[in-house]
This record gives structure tokens, sequence and C-alpha cells, in this order.
């Protein structure tokens, strides 16, 4: 570990350590992500700023190698799933327009009841 020196002895972790750190945290919570997506039968798409880093269609999903090295070399990449058998619903909601209003108006939550649903980063929701 590098330490900054302080006054009154009191040493603290270089900024650059923390940020290592972190970057390595982060990349090992994705690639386990990745890793239980792929053991659940899902084709994992690593993508930076909503492009994906391989070319997926006509191709087996990765292996848990490939998810390896693909993290390895990009860890701060995000994962999209291939939605070849599974529909998503993605509900945006932002100034202008609430998509979860729309949901509601339809009249027919059942549909809704048990399906899988995740916020996004926008706060809309992605149901599945």
């Amino acid at each position: 570990m590098h330490y900054i020196p302080q006054k009154g002895g009191q040493n603290r972790l270089d900024p650059a350590e923390i940020k290592a750190r972190l970057d390595r945290n982060k990349m090992e919570n994705l690639v386990n992500y990745a890793k239980t997506y792929a053991a659940h039968g899902f084709s994992v798409i690593p993508i930076v700023n909503k492009r994906p880093l391989v070319k997926f269609a006509n191709r087996p999903a990765l292996t848990k190698e490939e998810i390896d090295a693909i993290w390895t070399k990009h860890p701060t990449a995000s994962i999209a799933l291939q939605t070849r058998e599974f529909l998503v619903i993605d509900v945006d909601r932002h100034e202008g327009g609430d998509g979860m209003e729309s949901i509601k108006s339809l009249g027919h939550n059942e549909w809704f009841k048990s399906t899988l649903c995740e916020k996004t980063h926008s706060g809309g929701f992605n149901f599945y």
C-alpha cells in the first residue's frame, strides 16, 4: 500500500491507490454479475457508453474465461444482455414525460406482477 505521510504521524492512502482499489472492486463486482448472468443462460455483452465491445450477432454466448479477459482489459465496462428469448420494456422517466404514468394508464397491473424489474441510471425502469 502507498501512504502519504501526514502531520501528527497519521498516514493516509495515496489517492491513486484509492482509485485503483475502487476500480478493482468495481471490476470484480461486474465480472461476478456477468458470470452469474452467463451461468443462468444469458448472453452477456460488455458495453462502454452504450456501445458493445464485442460482436455478438450469430455467435455463442461469452464463456467465463472470455468475460474475465474482457473485464480485465475494460474494468469499467457495463453489462448488457442479448434479448433473443425474452422481452425488455424500457420505461423512461424524465422532464416532459413519465413512462410509468403510461404503464399505469393501461390498467393491467397484473402484467407486471411476476416480472423482474430494475431501476435505470436515469431513474426509469426496465421490465423483463
